[in-house]
């Protein structure tokens, strides 16, 4: 199970669901450098 699901459906707007786990390490590190990834690469990102 991921810590954290990031959602991209609506324009503009970054939707993050975050599970009711406690996050390993890696866990922890994948969701900052997905969530990283995301607002590098968007423009006016909410």
């Amino acid at each position: 199970m991921k810590y954290a699901d990031l959602d991209f459906s609506q324009n503009q707007i970054v939707i993050v669901r975050v599970n009711p786990i406690d996050p390993t390490e890696q866990q922890f590190e994948d969701y900052i450098k997905d969530l990283t990834k995301a607002v590098k690469e968007m423009k006016m990102v909410y």
